[in-house]
């Protein structure tokens, strides 16, 4: 990389080097409501900003992936200790940002549904529970926002709300690798759950690709956020793949059906990339992803 890419292509950089789509700085709407929203929004804002520095520096000295590009920012120079460190800042922001929602009064509730926001309140908790790894409570405030403030709720934050259940999958499957690799029982029946779980399509439950899915047809063909979803479906099969990969060290075949998905998505991925002109960062992007878990980037077949 050098220092002539857009600022588009290296946003892209950051996503590739950010654990591939687990972390999104999410910009909420701006409001006129309570003090209390606006201190959550802005704790939750700022925690983003770390949580990106420290799963930056995770990744960079787990796999010593090369720094940011020059002239990045002023952070690129930031010590990895100090970056690490950040993961902690980082929790508290999110703690902070929740506590300002979970003390939100009577009064200020019914201004914010008078203001129309209350779908916003809601969809801010949800995300911030998610990152702090509350996953039942957010489920359930996901579902509170989608029952209770529907007209409330932003086609983004709609889009990012159907897409919870399998961000929160993914995370959890992932949280659940280590556990599994020490004491790998049941070894073909775990491995048939998180496929399940994780990459079957039209699986009932839905699966987190299904629900990855239905998101991207919210959110539209275009823009960050469908790069983003894209990014998460491809992590819920390198989630697969490693669980795959402990049972029967092997990768999945060319013809297992979550791969050929994944090689679909990651077609889709590039497209778009060329589309938002993400330049050389976008082609690195999709080589990686098409290198590391052995994928064949190819147009989905279309349907008679």
């Amino acid at each position: 990389m050098n220092s002539t890419l857009s600022s588009t292509s290296i946003r892209f950089t950051v996503w590739l080097r950010l654990n591939l789509g687990l972390a999104l700085l999410l910009i909420l709407p701006a409001c006129q409501s309570t003090n209390r929203l606006r201190e959550a929004q802005d704790a939750f804002n700022s925690a983003a900003s770390q949580d990106n520095r420290a799963r930056l520096a995770e990744l960079r000295l787990s796999s010593g992936a090369p720094g940011l590009p020059t002239g990045w920012n002023q952070s690129a120079g930031v010590s990895l200790e100090q970056e690490v460190s950040g993961s902690i800042s980082a929790r508290a922001g999110y703690s902070a940002a929740l506590l300002s929602l979970q003390q939100l009064s009577s009064d200020d509730v019914a201004q914010l549904k008078a203001d129309q926001l209350w779908g916003t309140a809601l969809t801010l908790k949800a995300l911030t529970q998610w990152r702090l790894g509350q996953f039942g409570p957010a489920l359930e405030t996901a579902r509170q926002a989608q029952t209770t403030a529907s007209g409330q709720i932003y086609p983004r934050d709609a889009a990012l709300l159907t897409a919870l259940p399998g961000l929160i999958e993914i995370d959890y499957s992932y949280a659940s690798l280590s556990a599994f690799r020490a004491n790998p029982t049941n070894a073909q029946a775990t491995l048939d759950q998180w496929r399940a779980r994780l990459v079957t399509l039209n699986s009932t439950p839905p699966s987190a690709v299904d629900h990855l899915r239905a998101a991207r047809r919210q959110a539209g063909a275009e823009g960050e956020l469908a790069v983003y979803l894209m990014l998460s479906e491809l992590a819920a099969y390198r989630n697969f793949n490693e669980y795959f990969k402990l049972v029967n060290d092997s990768t999945p075949p060319a013809t297992d059906a979550a791969r050929m998905e994944a090689g679909y998505v990651l077609h889709e991925l590039g497209e778009l990339l060329n589309q938002l002109n993400a330049g050389p960062a976008g082609t690195e992007l999709v080589t990686t992803w098409k290198n590391k878990f052995v994928l064949l980037p190819k147009p989905r077949p279309v349907l008679p």
